[in-house]
């Protein structure tokens, strides 16, 4: 999840402000600091949500950052972001790139990061988006162009400043990507040159959950939910995603989407978990799902004389942003 600084808890941390700043929630910088290379020392790579496709409209923020748009397209056709609520990027303009490749540099230069996974990439690249449609706005079939607000076709990460221990950015902006490390004979074990080296297999997630939930006397007709994907296994680096979205916002967590009782949705969720981790691709599994957590963490809000509370399970805690609990 993202670790920029934002104001609304709610967003988990999609809805950035500080784009340099770590959020104070978790400690200083110097603690961040602190947590990468205490990961690194274990030998765990950090691989960091980035977010540069989009902020929120906070006037104290990005949004009309000198009176006027700035960060964003003058065009309130183009900037907003229907499905969000907030103001995406003016990528047209040099300034603009400028800020988000020095923020990618930054955070892997001054804390470490290993990798940066990119949130969004679709609206930055495309924005055939409802909104532009329903107003009438001329919209783009293909990636944006210069001044039009989606990302120019000029390599800007070609421009991206090396980093010590001869990492850079070029080719690691704008996708899942990590360096290279040049081990085995003759190799230094240093990083080089991040590629983009995964993509989120969706599909196999979708399919994959949609057999799974159904009753086993029902799945002999559906068993090509779980074998389609190995149709094209290899052609890409694929990664096989249980991620945040699947397990809010009433969708259950993983072990409750298993059919039966208490024992048979357990065994459902060992064989799954099974079957994930021995299909080709990397495995990317939500926190809480590896031991069958069995709530969904739902936010709702209730204060209760100015304040309000925090409960996880059966534990509660008094906060400032709303009431959290375990359904």
């Amino acid at each position: 999840m993202p670790v920029a600084e934002h104001p609304f808890g709610g967003s988990w941390g999609y809805q950035v402000t500080g784009f340099y700043a770590p959020t104070a929630r978790l400690g200083t910088p110097d603690d961040f600091k602190y947590l990468v290379d205490a990961l690194h020392r274990a030998g765990i790579g950090v691989l960091m949500d980035w977010v540069p496709a989009h902020f929120p409209k906070d006037d104290w923020a990005l949004a009309e950052f000198d009176g006027r748009p700035l960060y964003e397209h003058e065009d309130p056709r183009r900037s907003h972001h229907p499905d969000w609520g907030t103001l995406e990027f003016d990528y047209g303009r040099k300034e603009v790139r400028n800020f988000l490749v020095a923020n990618a540099v930054y955070w892997c230069q001054e804390f470490h990061i290993d990798g940066l996974r990119v949130d969004a990439v679709a609206s930055m690249l495309y924005w055939t988006t409802r909104a532009s449609t329903a107003s009438g706005c001329r919209t783009s079939s293909g990636p944006g162009e210069p001044g039009r607000g989606g990302v120019p076709p000029g390599d800007e990460r070609d421009r991206a400043p090396a980093l010590p221990g001869d990492r850079d950015l070029r080719g690691g902006v704008d996708g899942l990507g990590r360096g290279d490390a040049a081990d085995g004979p003759g190799g230094s074990g240093r990083l080089r040159r991040p590629r983009l080296r995964h993509e989120m297999e969706h599909g196999w997630m979708h399919d994959s959950l949609e057999y799974v939930q159904k009753e086993p006397v029902h799945r002999k007709y559906h068993h090509n939910e779980m074998t389609f994907s190995m149709v094209y296994a290899y052609s890409e680096n694929y990664i096989l995603p249980i991620s945040h979205d699947e397990v809010v916002h009433g969708k259950r967590s993983l072990v409750s989407k298993m059919p039966g009782d208490w024992w048979q949705q357990r065994a459902n969720h060992r064989a799954y978990l099974g079957y994930m981790w021995a299909h080709p691709g990397k495995q990317l599994l939500y926190m809480g799902q590896e031991f069958a957590q069995g709530g969904s963490g739902r936010r709702t809000r209730a204060r209760t004389g100015g304040c309000s509370t925090r409960r996880t399970g059966r534990r509660t805690t008094t906060g400032a942003c709303g009431t959290w609990s375990a359904t």
